[in-house]
Formats: C-alpha cells, sequence, structure tokens
C-alpha cells in the first residue's frame, strides 16, 4: 500500500507535466498560426493597395500593357501571391493572372463598395486556402474598379508543421526531465514517511505512548517527527489526566444515586398528596356541571340574538331594495320631463326653422345640450347610489377578457382617433366582483381617450400591473393634458370637474365611482401626472 501511493504521487506529476507540455504545445501553435494569419492579411492588404495605386492611370487610358506589367511583376516576386485580377466599376474582369482562364465564381465571393477601404475573405481553390483580399481603386473619391489578390496559406501549414515538430520535441524532454527530478523528489519525501508511518503503527496496535518518535533527516520531515512526538506526549498526558477524571467521576455519581434514592422518597410523598387532591378535585366537579348549565344558557341567548340579527339584515335588504326602486322610479319620472323639453325644442328647431333667428337656434340647441346633460347625470346618479349597496357575488375574474370586452365596446373611438393602447402580457386573474372591476377599468379607460385625444396627433395608452408582496398593483397611463398636483385629491370628489362642459363633456362622478369600488375590494386609488406630457392612475387589489 506504502508503494503504491508513492507510484500514485509520482503518476499523478507525470500526468500533469504531459498535461502542461500539450496545452503549451497547443498554445505556440495556434499563437503562431493567429500571428501568421494576421501578418498575411495585412500584407495581402498593403500589395492590394500599391497595385491599386499603380492602376489608376491604366485604368482610366485603357492601357492593359502597362497593367499586365505591373500584375506580373507583383505576382512573380512574391511567392505567397496564388493570383491577382483587377475589375472595373461594374465587376467586370478587367485584367487576371490565372493561366487557365478567369474562375467566374470568384466575382461573388468578395464584393465591396467605396466607403469600405478593403475586404478580406478566406476561400477555396482546387483544394488550397486562400486570403482573397479586395481593396477599391479610386479617382477623386470615386470607386471605377477593385484589385483582388490572393494570399495562399501554404506557408502558414509548412510553419505549422515545422514549430509542432520542434515543439513536442521540446516538450519531451522538459517531462523526461521533470520525471527525473519527480523521483528524486518522491525518494527523499516518501522515505521518512513510511518510516513515520511504521512508528504511528506500533503506536496504535500496541497503545505505547512511552515509546519517542526519532527521524534525524535534517529537513521538513524531522521537523514534522518532533511535532509528532510533542504530540504524542501530550496524549500521555492527556491519557492520564482522563483516567484520572474518570476515577473522580465514578466517585462522583455515586453520590448522586444516593441523592436521586432521597428525590424519590419526596416523589413518593407527593404522589400520595396529589391522590388526596384528585379526591378534592372530584368533589368540585359538581360545582363544574352548574357553570356549564349557565354557560349553555348563555349560549340559547346569543342564538336568540343572532336570529334577530338575521331579521334585521332581512330588513335592511328590503330597505335597500326599496331605495333602488325608489332611485329608479325618482330618475325615471325626472328623465320624462327632460325627454319632453328635448322633444319640444326638437320640433321647434324643425317646425320653426325658417322663421327662427340665430340667437333662437342657439337656445333651443343649449336647451337639448342641457337636457342631455341632466339625463347623463341622472345615469351617473343612479350608478353612485348602488355602488355602496349593491354587492355582486365574488368570483375569479380574468383581466384580460375584461379588457378586451371594453376594447370591443370603445373600438369606434380607438379607430377614429387612431388611439395606440398597449396592455402587458400576462394580466393575472384576481379574486374581485367582475362587474364593478369591468366599471373601474371601463371609466379609466374612457377618462384616458377624453383626455389625451384632443390637439394629440398620437394619442397612446398604456395598461399594466405589477405584483407586489400582498396586493396587484394596476395602472392606466395616457399621454393628454394631464393634471395639476393641487387637484390629485379633489378629482376623486363627486361633483368635480376641472374643465368647462363646452371642452370636456362629463358629469365629475366616474372617478368618484371608481374610488368607491377600489376601497370597497380593499384596496387604494391614487395619481401621478404631469402637465402636458400625461397621467397615470394606479389602484391596488388585495
Amino acid at each position: 500500500m506504502k508503494r503504491s501511493i508513492s507510484v500514485k504521487i509520482i503518476l499523478n506529476i507525470i500526468l500533469i507535466l504531459l498535461l502542461l507540455g500539450f496545452a503549451s504545445t497547443l498554445w505556440i501553435q495556434y499563437t503562431l498560426r493567429t500571428n501568421l494569419e494576421t501578418s498575411l492579411k495585412e500584407k495581402g492588404i498593403l500589395i492590394s493597395n500599391q497595385i491599386s495605386i499603380s492602376s489608376v492611370e491604366s485604368m482610366i487610358t485603357g492601357n492593359k500593357t502597362d497593367l499586365r506589367k505591373i500584375l506580373d511583376e507583383n505576382k512573380s516576386s512574391i511567392k505567397d501571391i496564388s493570383y491577382i485580377f483587377i475589375t472595373d466599376e461594374s465587376n467586370n474582369v478587367f485584367m487576371h493572372t490565372f493561366e487557365k482562364g478567369f474562375p467566374l465564381q470568384l466575382l461573388w465571393v468578395n464584393i465591396i463598395d467605396q466607403n469600405q477601404r478593403h475586404g478580406i475573405k478566406l476561400i477555396s481553390i482546387d483544394g488550397e486556402n486562400i486570403y482573397d483580399v479586395v481593396v477599391p481603386i479610386k479617382v477623386d473619391n470615386f470607386m471605377i474598379g477593385s484589385t483582388h489578390v490572393g494570399i495562399s496559406l501554404d506557408l502558414i501549414k509548412e510553419s505549422i508543421n515545422r514549430l509542432r515538430l520542434q515543439s513536442t520535441l521540446t516538450v519531451l524532454l522538459l517531462v523526461l526531465i521533470g520525471i527525473f527530478l519527480t523521483f528524486r523528489l518522491a525518494q527523499g519525501i516518501i522515505k521518512p514517511i513510511r518510516e513515520l508511518n511504521l512508528i504511528t503503527e506500533n503506536i496504535t496496535e500496541t497503545e505505547d505512548l512511552n515509546t519517542p518518535v526519532l527521524i534525524k533527516s535534517g529537513d521538513e520531515m524531522e521537523v514534522l517527527a518532533n511535532s509528532f512526538d510533542r504530540m504524542r506526549e501530550k496524549l500521555k498526558l492527556s491519557r492520564e489526566n482522563i483516567e484520572k477524571t474518570v476515577d473522580e467521576r465514578t466517585y462522583e455519581l455515586k453520590l448522586e444515586i444516593r441523592e436521586r434514592e432521597k428525590k424519590e422518597e419526596k416523589l413518593n410523598k407527593v404522589a400520595n398528596e396529589l391522590k388526596n387532591a384528585y379526591k378534592e378535585l372530584e368533589s368540585s366537579q359538581l360545582a363544574a356541571l352548574n357553570i356549564m348549565e349557565d354557560l349553555s344558557n348563555a349560549k340559547l341567548e346569543l342564538e336568540s340574538d343572532k336570529l334577530k340579527l338575521i331579521e334585521q339584515q332581512k330588513e335592511l335588504k328590503k330597505v335597500n331594495e326599496e331605495l333602488d326602486n325608489f332611485v329608479y322610479i325618482a330618475s325615471h319620472d325626472l328623465r320624462a320631463p327632460l325627454r319632453g323639453i328635448s322633444s319640444y325644442a326638437s320640433f321647434l328647431a324643425e317646425d320653426c326653422q325658417e322663421i327662427l333667428g340665430t340667437d333662437e337656434k342657439k337656445y333651443l340647441e343649449q336647451i337639448q345640450e342641457s337636457a342631455k346633460r341632466m339625463d347623463t347625470l341622472l345615469n351617473d346618479l343612479l350608478t353612485l347610489s348602488r355602488v355602496s349597496r349593491i354587492k355582486n357575488p365574488y368570483s375569479e375574474a380574468d383581466i384580460n377578457v375584461i379588457l378586451h370586452d371594453i376594447m370591443e365596446n370603445l373600438k369606434f373611438e380607438i379607430e377614429h382617433y387612431k388611439i395606440k393602447i398597449s396592455v402587458r402580457e400576462k394580466i393575472p386573474q384576481i379574486y374581485c366582483d367582475k362587474i364593478k372591476i369591468s366599471q373601474v377599468f371601463s371609466n379609466l379607460i374612457d377618462n384616458a381617450i377624453k383626455f389625451s385625444t384632443k390637439e394629440n396627433d398620437e394619442p397612446k395608452i398604456d395598461i399594466g400591473f405589477e405584483e407586489k408582496k400582498n396586493h396587484f398593483e394596476f395602472w392606466v397611463e395616457d399621454n393628454g393634458i394631464g393634471i395639476s398636483e393641487e387637484f390629485y385629491t379633489k378629482i376623486f370628489e363627486p361633483f368635480t370637474k376641472l374643465h368647462p362642459q363646452q371642452v370636456y363633456k362629463g358629469t365629475g362622478v366616474g372617478l368618484n365611482i371608481v374610488k368607491k369600488i377600489i376601497e370597497e375590494h380593499g384596496g387604494k386609488i391614487w395619481v401621478d401626472s404631469t402637465i402636458g406630457k400625461g397621467t397615470v392612475f394606479y389602484f391596488t387589489i388585495p
């Protein structure tokens, strides 16, 4: 086992050396290849630029003889060049160095415009990897053609192969040196460890802490052996102290046993006293039965009070129904003369149109408008009176469906004013009065349309939500006229209007209705606005 541990240590070190050598070889090869490729690209760009500059005059005059001379001299003088060809402004081949004919596919491999300084593409021709480097030929910033130079990568392969062989031999040499040094180091470390292991096994088997640990190696192992010997001395002293403590504790336990026997005698005495107390408790149970009888009578009285409360709730429901009927009848009776006033005004406007003056027609229009306003006000009052009294059943409501229905009802206004409405995805279902919550969203969206479409070419409405710790927070945002901060609280009061009826129609009851509904659900509503930029109404639902 000792020898296998030594072998493992040596093998692990050798493996680490091999891995480091292999990684170093790969890194050197990668670095060389990258540097060579970068050098070739820069070389290709330099050559292409020189040819482009030299070719300007020949391209303008059409002198193909001088141009052929320029291409042949560059190709013959630089062994990395695989080909050179020049195209005109229409990407037609003007001159090339191919002996067997120009490969047409090269025309479309690497195309640049006059705004590019150069272009580089890696291509393959007949199994040879080539960098196609293209540079524009310009006259007064106008592109009259382009120069293509093919730079071969075969030299890189040869350089890398030579480096691979050299680096491999270097790494093998370093690994062999490392293995030799590892064996020497392992022999110097493992021998003292084996001696120390034999001593510790002897102490473990014989439990003899009197034999000293002696290793004279003159290095860290001697220090380790000395530390182990000090630990042996401490263990010896500790064992002596433990034996002494065990004897003392044994004597203390004997004393504790005697004390426990005395306590058991006292517990037996207490048990007898508890038996006597139990007999007394039995006699007191009769008194407890009398108390229970009194509680039964009190329970009967509570049941009677509960029945009275149920009767009162029924009467309250009946009163609410009668109040609803009264409000409806009163609203109906008030609307009848309003409809009459509106109808008579309409009749007068139609029958007496020829004899009425401009002022009289204006008065009749005002009468009709006032009648409509009164009818709208009666509707809002009827809604306001029912909000607090009518309790619809709560259920899981899908806000996405509610918003879809509202959008369908307001489809004409949305399309007419070209309103851009955005609704956040995955709006959750909430437990609520579906009818009243629908009324909340309808009133807020209707207000957003009203105050964002006047003198606004791009009205926008954003509807969203955020899930908080104990509630959902919803908002309806518009980019309308905005609200001054001094009116943030006042706008939720009934019959509050911040603008003349001629500018923005309404009764001033809608936001008060919304506030009552939100508070009935245990939430709150508030507003944040900037004059001229828009308004955001926030409300929460637990």
